[in-house]
């Protein structure tokens, strides 16, 4: 028989047990037990319905009873006739379970130790006495079981110790992970994360054991009422994030922490460590939190079941998708496919998402371009103390111009060919949806969308005229933007193109190679927020640029067509 620290396990290897000595025996009801805390429980019971009590309590105290007699002395391991022998007949225990004659063999470990004891009793008096060596063959049998229990109780006493420790003297850290907002790269909140001082190192051991002992709450709360004393210390535009699990969200103790503190800056994010008994009553529980300002949070969207249920049933504020899924999005269609599902989602229920384990500039651009809200990682910043430090990371396109030859003007082919190579770089740049080249006709002021690139936009084809004061190149202008995320809040009201679903816009100036004169704009849009970083934006000030320098080059007059508009 091999041990093993499987509760489970040892159970069936002592119910086993227990059938050879029911058939060997023939007693009314056996069972195996451990002493721990001056308390006998009872692991397995096998016995008819006259003790069918034992199988019940799952406990009794061990002061009092026959085995602890039997452990020190005071009883042989069979007892006859309970009510005919002076050393039981006056007990309470004989009349409280009825016994009528008893059988009782400790199970010793290997050091010596006593794990417990192999008992059985009858009702009525034994007419001889059971053979012993079946007795004690059953009770080394169970030891290999009772060794693994055993290893498995000094274990969790030692953790037990432990967090007892901690809680204590308050032996927990707290560091910030900064959440950052893609769409301006500044921080947006940023996630308590616990760090303790005592081995293990890692948190969620720490809290698994602390699940496991039956401190989970107490731990919790330390955890989270050490992050909040430092909440003050944050910049007030900037929110603080908080784990907690299911069990412990339901608390009063929870709910009197958090109200205490600026509850509109707090997110509490709920773990997917344990299963939730029941929705409702979490639900409950967290609506004054909510209606108090607090926001939801589910945590390791995509990991699995759990976090989907989360969602479901709680209509959070945000959802955190799991690194496991982030990691290598980029690379991965599956994944690219689940994170933009999730982001769609998410726009839908009016959350964010925010993707957690974000490591490298290709995972950053492609969270980009999925309309992701926020990321946090190592990539943007590291957990660490306050006060947080800048990222000075930035989103681009996933096709750098770098990494190809440079775009040049050619000799031999077409002004149109060289516009159109130019306008497929402005997207491979910028990963926005459409880029056009128009000429501005100063005599009539309008402008001529000449160029358009892909085919067939909606509302914006080749050869599209519109006044120039509608145009959201002179808004932009106007503005003095050379780009926006947000046109509707950056841009001044006007006729064309409100309505028309755009974003993200873009109108670069096409000049003279002297910056004297303006010839027409190089634009790109999205239908979809999208962050255009400085290095971006520069490469398509220099292609507008080319587009200049290619006009003069070829001639004016030949291309324009048309008046030039002094600056």
């Amino acid at each position: 028989m091999q041990p093993t620290s499987e509760a489970g396990s040892t159970d069936s290897v002592f119910h086993c047990l227990l059938e050879i000595a029911q058939k060997e025996l023939q007693m009314d009801a056996l069972w195996i037990s451990e002493f721990v805390g001056g308390k006998q429980i009872f692991h397995a019971v096998n016995g008819n319905e006259t003790f069918q009590a034992l199988k019940e309590i799952g406990a009794s105290a061990y002061d009092g009873s026959y085995c602890k007699r039997v452990i020190d002395g005071r009883l042989p391991s069979v007892i006859r006739d309970a009510h005919q022998d002076a050393r039981t007949n006056l007990l309470p225990i004989t009349d409280e379970l009825g016994i009528g004659s008893y059988v009782g063999v400790p199970i010793k470990l290997s050091d010596g130790k006593i794990f417990g004891m192999l008992c059985g009793i009858n009702s009525s008096e034994m007419n001889a006495d059971p053979p012993m060596y079946l007795l004690l063959a059953l009770a080394i049998a169970a030891r290999e079981a009772a060794e693994a229990r055993w290893a498995k109780r000094e274990a969790l006493d030692t953790k037990r110790e432990r967090i007892e420790r901690t809680l204590a003297e308050k032996r927990l850290d707290v560091v910030f992970q900064p959440i950052i907002r893609l769409s301006t790269m500044n921080v947006v909140g940023v996630e308590a994360l616990s760090r303790f001082r005592d081995a293990p190192a890692r948190p969620d051991v720490w809290f698994a054991d602390a699940a496991e002992v039956g401190l989970e709450e107490e731990l919790e709360l330390l955890a989270i009422e050490s992050a909040l004393r430092l909440l003050p210390m944050l910049p007030g535009n900037i929110y603080l994030s908080l784990n907690v699990s299911p069990q412990v969200a339901t608390t009063d103790a929870l709910a009197r922490s958090l109200l205490r503190s600026e509850s509109s800056r707090l997110v509490l994010e709920i773990t997917e460590q344990s299963s939730v008994g029941s929705y409702e009553d979490l639900m409950s529980a967290l609506a004054p939190l909510r209606k108090a300002g607090i926001r939801l949070a589910v945590d390791d969207a995509g990991a699995g079941y759990a976090s989907f249920n989360h969602i479901l049933a709680l209509c959070p504020d945000i959802i955190k998708l799991d690194k496991h899924l982030t990691r290598n999005l980029d690379q991965d269609p599956v994944r690219l496919s689940l994170a933009e599902a999730l982001s769609s989602f998410a726009t839908r229920i009016g959350a964010q998402l925010v993707a957690e384990g974000v490591e490298t500039q290709s995972e950053l651009n492609a969270l980009l371009h999925i309309d992701a809200y926020a990321v946090q990682g190592y990539l943007t910043g590291r957990p660490g103390d306050l006060p947080l430090e800048e990222t000075n990371v930035r989103p681009r396109a996933a096709t750098d111009l770098n990494a190809r030859p440079n775009l040049t003007l050619t000799n031999g082919i077409t002004f149109d060919d060289d516009v159109r190579r130019i306008l497929r770089a402005v997207i491979e740049e910028t990963s926005l949806d459409v880029a056009y080249m128009t000429v501005l006709h100063a005599e009539d002021e309008s402008l001529e969308h000449r160029y358009v690139y892909p085919e067939g936009v909606p509302d914006l084809c080749a050869g599209l005229i519109i006044p120039w004061r509608d145009s959201l190149c002179k808004r932009c202008r106007d503005a003095e933007v050379v780009w926006t995320a947000d046109i509707s809040k950056a841009l001044a009201p006007g006729s064309y193109a409100d309505g028309k679903g755009v974003q993200t816009y873009l109108s670069m100036p096409i000049r003279t190679p002297a910056n004297h004169a303006t010839f027409g704009t190089l634009c790109a849009a999205s239908f979809k927020h999208r962050y255009l970083s400085e290095r971006v934006v520069s490469r398509v000030e220099m292609l507008a640029r080319m587009i200049g320098d290619r006009i003069v080059r070829d001639g004016v007059q030949q291309f324009m067509k048309a008046s030039v508009t002094q600056d």
